[in-house]
């Protein structure tokens, strides 16, 4: 079994209730070879809950880290809109992405991820399929380019803001919007304070939360624990090592998920909102699923 599909089945996935997955790809050939993953699965893009395949979408498009290795805009526009046109990949497609902007330090210049991401932008509003958008101190050209599409096409589909880190003011742009936002183990960790303020102030609504692992990424302590507990491997290793192996917070694994909405959730319920995490569980669920991604 190939390595991605061995971990969409681990034993500890399944342990942990999930029963739908969004495998987002960073490049157009990272798009291909997904599609060309979930086409051989037994689970199909529109598994039911009771399945006993978790139901897989992957996303197509171009993450802003690789902006400048994007091939020119009018094929860009050809093999994206290639993928959404075709019949047999467009059910196993929830989105075009992941794209935005990124201007952290050892990324492309903006000059390279304005026009990648526009013309993403444009694709996903002519097709009218959502957008998961990845946005890091770039929050005014993120909300610039958006604005720009909106004008030419009138609206924009779902957006999800994902893998939220930023500020009060910018996730209040985004609501006004009516954009998603997604919650990562980000908030498990000690820089997520601000995330965790904006959790408890409650200023997310629940019907636009969205809770996401951002799996390899964004690890935390314990984020590894089911997973590891549940491998083979661990009988083989010594005490120390095993230790070792629970510790680690890289690569981050699907079965963190619900230690993420745990502390989502704990962040709410920290200022006495009458929030429960079944509240919050149901809730994310119903964002992620009916509303935006998948079709469960």
């Amino acid at each position: 079994m190939p390595p991605l599909t061995s971990l969409l089945y681990h034993e500890s996935t399944k342990a942990a209730n999930i029963v739908a997955y969004l495998s987002p790809a960073s490049t157009l050939e990272e798009s291909e070879r997904m599609l060309e993953v979930l086409k051989t699965l037994p689970s199909s893009p529109s598994s039911s809950t009771s399945s006993p395949f978790p139901q897989i979408k992957t996303t197509v498009g171009v993450h802003p880290y690789h902006a400048s290795e994007a091939p020119p805009l009018s094929s860009l526009a050809s093999k994206i809109t290639e993928c959404l046109s075709d019949d047999k990949l467009r059910p196993y497609i929830a989105a075009v992405g992941e794209t935005g902007l990124d201007y952290s330090e050892g990324f492309p210049p903006s000059s390279a991820q304005l026009p990648v991401f526009l013309a993403q932008v444009r694709l996903a509003c002519a097709h009218g399929v959502p957008l998961f958008v990845h946005t890091r101190l770039a929050h005014e050209d993120t909300l610039s380019v958006l604005a720009k599409a909106k004008a030419e096409f009138s609206s924009l589909p779902p957006v999800l803001v994902h893998c939220f880190t930023g500020t009060e003011a910018e996730v209040r742009d985004y609501l006004e919007l009516g954009f998603y936002i997604g919650v990562t183990g980000f908030v498990n960790k000690a820089y997520g304070a601000e995330v965790k303020d904006i959790l408890s102030r409650r200023i997310i609504p629940l019907d636009r939360l969205c809770i996401e692992t951002d799996a390899p990424y964004m690890g935390f302590d314990g984020c590894r624990r089911t997973f590891v507990d549940s491998d083979e491997i661990l009988s083989t290793k010594t005490g120390k090592e095993r230790k070792k192996l629970i510790k680690q917070q890289y690569p981050n694994v699907p079965s963190s998920l619900p230690l993420v909405l745990k502390a989502g959730a704990a962040s709410t319920m920290a200022a006495g909102a009458s929030v429960v995490t079944s509240s919050a569980d149901d809730s994310a669920f119903s964002n992620t699923s009916s509303s935006f991604f998948l079709s469960l």
